[in-house]
């Protein structure tokens, strides 16, 4: 081996030796950064992980109430918080939100936590139908009860809160039943269930991430949820709207929320009775229907949508009690022999399991028209009140934690002169009208009077009401609480006025937005019947029209509305003129406005 190769093999090793440093300092720098990596990531796992045990725990702080809430100032300091023994600051159900109902009491909806000596609590929890919507804060069935407890038991110190609210679902539950201990409640009454497939909860069931961060307090605040901008679906289209699993999850979801209450309650040892709510299913027809897959989808869609639209001028309630010979009957078994036929190719049609059991109800063959309504309600793809798998989940839950359960749709069925709960007890799809209130609370009451939860049965006397049949006693509690359901019907109606006028400030309405309107309107009719001269009313109703694309029906309600109050037209006009959604809506129907007059493109 020559020198010069010496040099060459010691250069050689002298890189080799380089290249297996500079490999393991590279080898050494990676494996510090992934450990630094892993160590930031376990780091933030077990902080979140902290956080959120200390959230559930109730140690981590609000940083502001819940919407529901507003902090209770303290009287010496009315700028700081009232605090409890633990230092954390009280809330209270807001008084400016019962304030713009139109509360005459509103210290009944601003009660703080503090519990008087020697009363009785009950906390009333639930969503619109507790708040009692169309008629809160006048009336719901915590009122009724409420006032009659005190009646029949002789005790002042008793107190029914009402702590619904509009749009309540199953992410607010949880957030509820850490607030409970501090409530010092005697009972809980649950009415819960008819809001978790609507917006804005359904957002959450068609993404699940979305539903997941709507229960963390700390990620809502540094996350906020996006906007709902899911469109509503047609009423007839092929295929589900949404998938089992999104189903099975929002009964999940539901199941969870309702849980969280419930376990806290058995926790403190508060007792629960849960309502298993009722709705309309006479009157309120399925929201989504499912036609079989193929090629002429869209034409078999139209054709289910046909044969609903036919059977709709068919009087219901007056047919029920028509003679058997007189032509209506007859015609009305004829339309069940369509529909019949009609589900033989679409059995999972929804609207038509409905239109079923109305003709059925009008034909007088109650049992088959119950069992025709509970199948449109199970296929309903979208429904808008409680469905049977969330009441099914809701009643294992009340009897798996030992809560007492009251089953209300077949007391509202047998409330019903047609013996099928329908616009007799409600005002829409699920809230109830006065009545229904009153029935609810009369369940509630005879619950409470067998079960000992509240006192023993013999200390209640119903001597001590009213006197007359549950009609008379009904009306003095009415007169009692000042409530009215033509109070409420214009209650309804300044609501549907004020939706429009925010409506109207848009360019251009979609069309879906104004569907509130529509059942707004109809609800303060179902009420207060005379409303249905009011101008609003009249205007509003044919801009609905107009925004469904019944071009000549709100021609020809409008026309109306000129003929008989062209006074009340005229004052009406400028305030339409200065909103251009409203002005966009009428020049769909061809109508335009000029001055204090309205212009016509065609000959009306």
């Amino acid at each position: 081996m020559t020198a010069g190769a010496g040099h060459r093999s010691d250069r050689s090793l002298g890189r080799s030796l380089g290249r297996s440093v500079g490999v393991a300092r590279r080898r050494s720098f990676a494996a510090r950064l992934l450990l630094a990596v892993a160590s930031a990531v376990a780091t933030a796992l077990l902080g979140l992980a902290a956080i959120a045990l200390l959230d559930r725990s109730g140690w981590l702080p609000l940083p502001r109430p819940p919407p529901h809430f507003v902090v209770v100032p303290d009287p010496a300091d009315p700028t700081r918080p009232l605090r409890d023994g633990a230092g954390h600051p009280l809330y209270a159900i807001d008084p400016a939100a019962a304030a713009r109902h139109g509360a005459a009491d509103v210290g009944r909806y601003a009660m703080a936590r503090e519990k008087a000596p020697g009363h009785l609590r009950i906390l009333s929890i639930g969503e619109s139908t507790t708040f009692g919507a169309g008629f809160a804060p006048h009336a719901s069935y915590s009122r009724f009860l409420e006032a009659r407890l005190r009646r029949q038991l002789a005790r002042d110190g008793l107190e029914v809160v009402n702590c619904g609210k509009n749009g309540y679902d199953s992410h607010d539950w949880p957030t509820l039943a850490r607030e409970l201990p501090a409530f010092a409640p005697d009972l809980l009454l649950l009415y819960v269930g008819h809001n978790e497939l609507k917006k804005p909860n359904l957002l959450g069931v068609v993404q699940p991430s979305l539903a997941r961060r709507a229960r963390s307090r700390l990620l809502q605040q540094l996350w906020p949820l996006p906007r709902d901008t899911l469109a509503p679906p047609p009423r007839v289209a092929e295929g589900d709207f949404l998938s089992a699993e999104q189903r099975a999850f929002a009964c999940e979801l539901f199941v969870d929320g309702v849980a969280a209450l419930l376990d806290v309650a058995r926790e403190r040892a508060i007792p629960v009775v849960v309502c298993l709510p009722a709705s309309n299913v006479a009157d309120h027809p399925p929201r989504y229907s499912r036609i079989g897959p193929g090629p002429d989808a869209a034409a078999r869609a139209a054709a289910v949508e046909a044969v609903a639209r036919a059977i709709d001028s068919l009087p219901l309630r007056p047919l029920a009690s028509a003679p058997p010979e007189a032509p209506e009957p007859q015609r009305a078994a004829a339309w069940l022999a369509e529909v019949e036929h009609a589900l033989a190719g679409e059995p999972d049609a929804a609207l038509l399991h409905w239109r079923r059991g109305r003709l059925l109800l009008a034909l007088g063959r109650r049992e088959e028209a119950r069992t025709a309504f509970a199948r449109s309600l199970a296929l309903d793809g979208l429904p808008e009140r409680a469905s049977p798998d969330l009441i099914a989940a809701l009643d294992a839950l009340a009897q798996a934690r030992g809560a007492l359960r009251v089953d209300l749709q077949p007391l509202f069925d047998a409330a019903d002169p047609l013996g099928v709960a329908g616009d007799e007890l409600f005002y829409d799809y699920c809230h109830p009208r006065l009545f229904g209130h009153w029935r609810i609370a009369d369940a509630l009451l005879a619950t409470l009077r067998t079960s000992g939860l509240v006192a023993p049965e013999s200390a209640f006397d119903p001597s001590r009401e009213p006197a007359g049949d549950d009609a008379a006693r009904f009306a003095a509690y009415c007169r009692e609480l000042q409530v009215s359901e033509a109070q409420s019907g214009q209650q309804l109606l300044y609501e549907a006025r004020a939706v429009a006028t925010q409506l109207g400030t848009l360019p251009t309405i979609p069309p879906e937005a104004w569907r509130n309107v529509g059942e707004l309107l109809d609800a303060a009719l179902r009420l207060a019947p005379a409303l249905e001269r009011d101008p609003f009313q009249r205007f509003l109703a044919a801009l609905v029209a107009a925004s469904a694309g019944a071009r000549d029906d709100a021609r020809a309600r409008l026309l109306a509305f000129e003929r008989d109050d062209p006074e009340g037209l005229a004052q009406l006009l400028p305030h339409v003129a200065a909103l251009p959604g409203l002005v966009d809506t009428l020049r769909s129907a061809g109508v335009a406005i000029d001055s204090a007059r309205l212009t016509w493109e065609g000959k009306p």
